[in-house]
């Protein structure tokens, strides 16, 4: 520790130009011509391995502090230097350090082994002629107080002189007959600082420089002589945000075995035994490789910010392929690091989900494999779904329609369109105040004189767009009397607001058949989130007016596009009671269809029947694949209270199935559930004279 400032007492025993294998192989660096560092028993012994091309280490421990060991050696944590070859101003240093690698060595019984380094008193008479090597075996006498510049003709057969009274720093310069290459006394230029200097530096990413900053591999544990059916583990970004892009494993044996990946913000302590918070990223069936060669699972970006916790549940279903991992005794005191990514935690699972058995739990196990991640800039990283937060400021002036019809429908069907101009328009005073009752009969003709003439325009010019609802309520009931002159009778019953076809709304006058741009495949789009998932979902629908239901969009959990079955059922009234009795329920839509990934919504393009549903009554759905869908667990609704409306068609929040498709039993009934996608439909009209 207190010689790292310079090369005084430090030995030279490899020099070489070699091919390195990258960061997640080792590369060996073997002594040259079988050099061998002895270190007696009970002695301390240090080790400088510097190259212009970055070592790869962790972080661990504190310098000095006792890392690793066997029976015959003692491994320490050390530090890093970077920028320049020794501690010295200028340089950058970081500590603790452990090396990522491999010491190779033999226990030895010697007492006077022979060392590299010359030794204060030589062990054999001084050779008759001069080796190829500057350093013998077997060393001199220490070197005289004035060296020659040049070798004498033949050696002396003794030392002259008196020897020094204490041996140099290092040893002299000796000819050799074809001189090796030496090392300086000075450093070579620093390592440069930059994009391709193979160090992705705190200004540089993946998008500004891919060759540093993306496809990094933290390795975990390159050995594995345990597994389990799964494995759960955390991560945590360091500084820097980074994208997760692949997870390698070994398994147990090859075989062909449905594999999945979860992942959940944050540590899975506490979420070990329920699927609640666990995202499905990866389901896919794979052929296993066996323990020696890896397995790649892809096709899915975790973005993790800079300072947060990702966790990780790699599984692996069946009962005879396992997750190979190493166990550790105490996982909390063995972080693995490569700069940006930590390996935090991980454990053992005999079960996927099963609430309460603690016991097919194992602690302290680390992933043998690897984790390949790229650093990013969280801000330019799109979002895997929408953000909770509206993505566009909101306008200074609101539109000129509203955005959704009026919720609460007229009582009375409306009329038609009203004319350009009002029949008649009122004057402007009674000509003579009404009496309190009806006379027998009307008169023969009206009294005194008509009134002035009707003006030709309505006094209040029309406003720009019509409002949600009639600006004025109907009298709560009728005049007491007639006026003296009686209007004409009315030509239709009054109207709430003046339908516009063309603007993308359905209003309560308008159909699929008067309007099919505004009234046809509307869609109303439920929960764009949810993390959970299961085989099925079963769900109600409120219909505000007739409706016809058309088609389903849903989010499939799956991390990759794949063939799957999918079966729709439908029934009038709630399911509530029905849930494990197919007889209730009408098989309206059965097909194998190329889902997209799980943030991507797959459309069904129509139902095989689709179902009409009169206004005011209640239809139930059940939505079933054996590759599971993805709906949102919510906090603040239980089954049956209403989740989504657009005014036309009302969704409440259902129940999820898992495993059985119709099944009573309370296990595999899971609620509040709520539908994760969209409705189709096309408005209908009861009473339009049109059998729809």
């Amino acid at each position: 520790i207190l010689y790292a400032d310079s090369e005084n007492g430090w030995d030279l025993v490899f020099d070489d130009t070699i091919q390195h294998n990258g960061n997640s192989v080792l590369t060996e660096m073997p002594f040259a011509n079988n050099q061998r560092v002895v270190i007696p028993s009970g002695a301390v012994q240090s080790f400088y391995i510097y190259t212009p091309s970055r070592l790869r280490y962790r972080e661990e421990g504190t310098e000095g502090q006792e890392i690793q060991s066997d029976e015959s050696l003692i491994f320490n944590a050390g530090r890093a230097i970077a920028v320049t070859k020794w501690d010295v101003p200028g340089s950058n240093v970081v500590s603790p350090r452990v090396l990522s690698g491999i010491l190779t060595y033999d226990a030895i019984e010697s007492a006077n082994p022979a060392t590299p380094a010359p030794t204060r008193n030589p062990t054999q008479p001084p050779t008759t002629g001069p080796t190829n090597q500057p350093l013998t075996p077997s060393p001199t006498s220490p070197p005289t107080n004035a060296p020659t510049n040049a070798p004498t003709s033949a050696p002396t057969s003794a030392p002259t002189n008196v020897p020094t009274s204490a041996p140099t720093n290092a040893p002299t310069n000796a000819p050799t007959n074809a001189p090796t290459a030496q090392p300086t006394l000075n450093p070579t230029s620093s390592p440069t600082l930059g994009c391709g200097n193979g160090f992705c530096e705190a200004d540089e990413s993946g998008d500004t420089c891919p060759e540093d900053c993306l496809d990094l591999i933290l390795i975990p544990s390159e050995v594995g002589g345990n597994g389990a059916y799964g494995t759960m583990f955390s991560v945590t970004a360091l500084e820097r945000d980074v994208e997760i892009t692949s997870i390698n494993f070994h398994a147990s044996q090859s075989a062909g075995v449905q594999v999945q990946v979860y992942t959940r913000r944050g540590s899975f302590e506490g979420f070990e035994l329920t699927e609640d918070g666990w995202d499905l990223i990866f389901d896919s069936p794979i052929t296993t490789n066996g323990r020696s060669d890896p397995n790649v699972l892809d096709g899915f970006n975790v973005v993790v910010p800079s300072g947060e916790t990702q966790s990780f549940f790699l599984y692996i279903e069946g009962e005879s392929i396992r997750v190979m991992y190493e166990p550790l005794a105490n996982i909390e005191q063995t972080p693995f690091s490569n700069g940006p990514l930590r390996f935090d935690q991980g454990i053992g699972k005999m079960s996927k989900f099963i609430a309460g058995d603690e016991s097919l739990l194992y602690s302290g196990r680390i992933l043998h494999g690897q984790i390949t991640y790229n650093v990013v800039n969280i801000a330019n990283v799109p979002t895997p779904s929408p953000t909770n937060a509206p993505t566009n400021t909101p306008t200074n002036a609101p539109t000129n329609a509203p955005t959704n019809a009026p919720f609460n429908a007229p009582t009375n069907a409306p009329t038609n369109a009203p004319t350009n101009a009002p029949t008649n328009a009122p004057t402007n005073v009674p000509t003579n105040a009404p009496i309190n009752v009806p006379t027998n009969g009307p008169t023969n003709a009206p009294t005194n004189v008509p009134t002035n003439a009707p003006t030709n325009v309505p006094t209040n010019a029309p406003t720009n767009a019509p409002t949600n609802m009639p600006t004025n309520a109907p009298t709560l009931a009728p005049m007491t009397g007639p006026t003296p002159s009686p209007t004409s009778p009315p030509t239709a019953k009054p109207t709430f607001g003046t339908a516009v076809c063309g603007n993308d709304i359905c209003e309560p006058t308008e159909d699929s058949i008067s309007c099919p741009g505004d009234c046809t495949d509307i869609k109303l789009a439920a929960s764009p989130d949810g993390g959970s998932g299961a085989e099925g979902i079963m769900f109600e629908v409120n219909a505000v007016r007739d409706v016809i239901i058309t088609s389903l969009d849903f989010h499939c959990a799956t991390g990759v596009s794949s063939n799957v079955d999918v079966e729709v059922y439908s029934k009038p009234g709630s399911f509530d009671g029905f849930e494990g009795d197919v007889t209730a329920w009408q098989l309206i839509h059965q097909d194998t269809i190329l889902t997209n990934r799980r943030n991507t919504p797959t459309p069904l393009n129509g139902f095989d029947t689709s179902i009409f549903v009169r206004g005011g009554t209640t239809q139930s759905f059940y939505l079933y694949t054996p590759n599971k869908i993805m709906y949102l667990t919510p906090s603040n609704l239980a089954s049956g209270e209403l989740a989504y409306n657009d005014g036309n068609v009302q969704l409440f929040a259902g129940v999820g199935v898992t495993e059985v498709k119709f099944s009573s039993t309370s296990s595999n009934i899971v609620s509040p559930r709520v539908f994760r996608g969209s409705i189709s439909y096309d408005a209908g009209s009861c009473g339009n004279g049109i059998c729809d």
